[in-house]
């Protein structure tokens, strides 16, 4: 136990009661948060933010009746679980005539408290609307003022502006790591991922499940049912479900390619290893050779979503085309 804890424990201790009165400033929640574990191991842990947040209440005279949080909560937007639970115990707790008022809701600083910008704005409205302040251990500002208000207001959208700018950079870096040919996150059955190099880099090798799965290809080929290849795989130990054998089979990543939802018009070219040809996949799935086309293929900055719409009669792609003489673009 801290002596800090202990002295604590000592002032706010029901033998104290006048003491208590004298200094109490008014009755407080806290709210931690982090948004990754990750984040938790490497940058700001739950129980130093509660610590300090709770060193605060303690200086300043604030008697600590409830601490939520504790979790990992991103804050983009303000439908989290436990944060929504601070805010209904806050607006229950002081629409009640049997408690004491809530007056502070205290946080480490304002990115735990919320990065959602305009939104958090609203839910800060609510709170002051029942006598209740915001109040940051590292960006201590009077909200009881109008400067304080604003501050604390630009404080909170600065928090949504920086989050977009972290998911920008992040997507961009995505970007990057596709265009190289690498796959972030998960890859897909019978593929194991291994750095490459000291750089940092990764690559796909084809792990012992791949090598069997790599023969139920070449069944496929031969024409065998997707019930056969099952119960084959099932006897090599391998088993896959008819739902998501259908899926492997229709996936771009066994032949070398790489499909993301950032490249919607695009096939890129990766650097693992295919367990089939690109003339195999196309024989496997039916499809002629204008499906991967799109692979090493640049998307046209004129007509990003060319072949994207389609006609809602026929189905078919809507195109796209330039008219030099009237230096248009249809």
């Amino acid at each position: 136990m801290s002596i800090l804890y202990s002295i604590e424990q000592h002032l706010f201790s029901s033998s104290n009661n006048k003491l208590k009165h004298e200094i109490l400033k008014g009755y407080a929640v806290i709210y931690t948060r982090v948004s990754t574990k990750e984040q938790a191991e490497k940058n700001l842990s739950l129980e130093t933010q509660l610590r300090r947040c709770k060193e605060h209440c303690f200086q300043n005279g604030y008697e600590i009746l409830e601490c939520f949080g504790g979790t990992y909560e991103s804050a983009k937007t303000d439908n989290r679980k436990e944060f929504k639970r601070v805010i209904d115990f806050i607006k229950k707790h002081n629409k009640s005539t049997n408690h004491k008022k809530i007056k502070f809701l205290v946080v480490f600083s304002l990115d735990r408290f919320s990065r959602s910008g305009l939104e958090s704005l609203h839910v800060l409205a609510e709170l002051r609307a029942i006598g209740v302040r915001l109040v940051s251990v590292i960006q201590p500002t009077d909200s009881s003022t109008k400067e304080g208000k604003l501050s604390q207001s630009l404080g909170l959208l600065l928090s949504e502006y920086e989050n977009e700018m972290r998911a920008e950079k992040c997507v961009e870096g995505i970007k990057q790591l596709l265009l190289n040919g690498n796959v972030p996150g998960r890859v897909p059955l019978g593929y194991t991922k291994v750095k490459k190099g000291t750089n940092g880099s990764t690559t796909c090798i084809i792990n012992n499940d791949g090598q069997i799965l790599r023969k139920a290809f070449r069944k496929k080929l031969e024409g065998k049912s997707n019930t056969d290849i099952q119960t084959w795989l099932k006897l090599n130990g391998l088993i896959v479900y008819p739902q998501k054998l259908t899926k492997i089979f229709k996936n771009v990543f066994y032949c070398g390619l790489i499909r993301n939802s950032l490249f919607p018009n695009r096939l890129l070219p990766g650097t693992h290893e295919k367990m089939i040809t690109e003339e195999e996949y196309m024989r496997i799935c039916n499809i002629s050779s204008e499906f991967l086309k799109g692979a090493n293929k640049k998307e046209d900055e004129d007509f990003p979503l060319k072949a994207c719409i389609q006609c809602d009669k026929c189905g078919s792609a809507l195109t796209a085309y330039p008219v030099k003489g009237k230096n248009a673009k249809y």
